[in-house]
């Protein structure tokens, strides 16, 4: 009865030990991620970019390197590669291919491994920024969070409003003589909106005379970076990004600074919210 005892937790530990696996059995592949940078912010990962000029970068460390991007006969060997397009561009979905050598994580293996991976921008140019007409209309497209959107700060999911997200267009005149050009952010925090004639605070619908944060506009996502003056609003840097698989979903962190006895205090908070159709 011993033996046939001891037999059995013998073969249950037998059973229930985990295979060991072996490093160098792992797929080795060659990964990395493409998007565009956008000012002030850095890096923000998408497959199609509005702004010519797309990075991407190998998301780990190998031994070499070797990218070659659509009919460009230039070889590239860095971990990171960043290219402008052209106008010429616009329309067109580019490959984007990495050769890569190396092993798997944890394998000492001697003879390195090649993997190649081959992903595909997209260049498009936005709507409305004033240079329309030199763009045929499947090279154009429209800024998925371009709207009006209706949501709540995460710390407060109650206290629900509206933020718009405006293209206010090129400014008219060529010059910076008016607040409302480009895209603007309005209502952000709640009543982030001034007019500059009268210096009246609260928020009214988005025009001419009223601005709210300017933004650097990237295809997902965008970046304010208001430290300096404007009526009516705290200094904020923002960092919003349209939900990869709802486009009617937004995220946006926000970052407010607020004079505390002659020191500027931080507050971060997340503004949640989905798109009014």
């Amino acid at each position: 009865m011993r033996l046939l005892f001891l037999f059995l937790i013998l073969c249950l530990s037998a059973c229930t030990e985990k295979p060991v696996i072996d490093p160098c059995d792992k797929e080795f592949t060659a990964d990395f991620s493409i998007g565009e940078d956008l000012p002030g912010y850095g890096f923000t990962e998408t497959d199609t970019i509005i702004r010519f000029a797309f990075t991407a970068h190998s998301v780990k460390k190998y031994t070499s390197y070797i990218w070659q991007i659509g009919e460009d006969t230039r070889i590239f060997h860095d971990s990171t590669v960043a290219l402008k397009f052209t106008a010429v561009n616009a329309g067109q979905s580019i490959p984007i291919a990495f050769t890569a050598t190396g092993n798997p994580e944890g394998c000492a293996a001697i003879t390195d491994l090649t993997s190649k991976t081959i992903k595909r921008v997209t260049v498009l140019y936005p709507k409305g920024f004033g240079r329309d007409s030199l763009f045929e209309p499947e090279q154009l497209i429209e800024l998925p969070y371009a709207g009006r959107w209706q949501g709540a700060f995460t710390d407060t999911p109650a206290d629900t409003f509206s933020v718009y997200i405006v293209n206010n267009g090129p400014v008219p005149d060529g010059s910076f003589t008016t607040r409302s050009y480009g895209m603007r952010i309005y209502n952000l925090p709640r009543g982030c909106a001034g007019n500059p004639t009268t210096g009246a605070c609260g928020f009214s619908t988005p025009g001419v005379d009223y601005f709210g944060y300017p933004m650097e506009a990237g295809y997902k996502a965008f970046y304010c970076d208001n430290t300096g003056f404007l009526p009516c609003c705290p200094k904020a840097k923002l960092y919003g990004r349209v939900d990869d698989t709802n486009r009617n979903k937004i995220s946006i962190t926000c970052s407010f600074f607020t004079d505390d006895n002659g020191v500027w205090k931080e507050t971060k908070r997340v503004f949640a919210a989905n798109r009014l159709l």
